[in-house]
């Protein structure tokens, strides 16, 4: 068993459990939710079994879908001719990702773990959808001790999604594009924004065509655009996570097998460029200085936003 952690990163919903180590590591990062179930006037009930389907269908696709689609992968130097760095084992770390819901016996939950509200509605016949959303950034008030006297406090972060948004949804209009609506929204859950939700016009207005992707675009292909390709930028939020429990590695050398000299790691997804490095190659550049560091810049902290 690993270690259990919670408010990691920015999101406070989220708990993780950190195993493995020292040069190979595992997460599993659970989204704790408080399942609710509707139907509009005309519908069917749902029945407990109905219920319980729904939810496992649920579980089964988040693992399927956002699980070790990218490895993550670390580094203690911007320097390609580091010395230490071509000497030292550096860690890596698969992730996994489960939704849990907050009754289940399978988890012991901190008695202050953060919960969602997941509800889920059945329509009538004939009634059209409304919109389909997950308040992936916000930090719920509600907690496990909460839910289990009934209450869900205003501001606790919620998901809104229908019975059917676990099927494969029909082809965009926009670019060809077709995603299954439920791990889109769960993508919010986790704290991932749309490609381009930080474009002025798309903060004015967060469901406009152009914050999901140009058309044809990467972006609009990827499962917070608006198709189905988790990409490596989805993986920043775990990036982040893993900055804040895997911090140091031991140097190479007798002080690193005696325990005494340490480096300072950064993270970074397998395949992508280090957001810690290109800021720091971009400031040598405009400095006017050469493109690589002395190990004492590799021991700043890490990526952006990680002290």
């Amino acid at each position: 068993m690993g270690r259990w952690f919670s408010n990691q990163g920015w999101n406070r919903n989220l708990l993780v459990q950190l195993s493995g180590g020292p040069v190979s590591y595992q997460i599993d990062v659970y989204v704790v939710a408080r399942f609710q179930f509707f139907y509009s006037e005309g519908a069917a009930n749902w029945t407990v079994p109905e219920a319980e389907a729904w939810k496992r269908r649920f579980a089964n696709l988040v693992y399927e879908t956002w699980s070790e689609q990218w490895r993550l992968d670390s580094d203690i130097s911007c320097d390609p001719v580091d010395v230490d760095r071509a000497t030292t084992d550096l860690p890596t770390s698969r992730v996994r990702v489960h939704a849990v819901d907050e009754q289940s016996p399978s988890i012991g939950l901190p008695p202050r773990q953060r919960i969602y509200a997941l509800n889920v509605y059945r329509r009538a016949p004939g009634e059209s959808s409304a919109r389909q959303h997950a308040d992936g950034m916000l930090a719920s008030s509600a907690t496990v001790g909460a839910a289990a006297r009934g209450e869900l406090p205003s501001g606790t972060a919620t998901a809104s999604l229908y019975e059917d948004s676990l099927e494969l949804g029909p082809t965009s209009s926009i670019d060809g594009n077709r995603q299954v609506v439920a791990m889109h929204e769960f993508g919010h859950m986790l704290g991932l924004m749309h490609p381009n939700d930080m474009r002025e016009d798309c903060e004015m207005d967060r469901s406009a065509s152009v914050c999901y992707g140009q058309a044809y675009s990467p972006e609009s292909a990827s499962i917070m655009g608006r198709g189905q390709e988790v990409r490596r930028d989805d993986y920043r939020v775990f990036e982040h996570i893993l900055s804040r429990l895997v911090v140091e590695v031991p140097s190479s050398g007798l002080g690193g097998m005696l325990g005494l000299s340490t480096h300072r790691l950064y993270w970074f997804v397998a395949g992508s460029a280090s957001v810690w490095c290109d800021g720091h190659y971009e400031l040598s550049s405009s400095l006017g200085t050469r493109s690589h560091f002395t190990r004492g810049h590799a021991r700043r902290p890490g990526p952006a936003g990680v002290a």
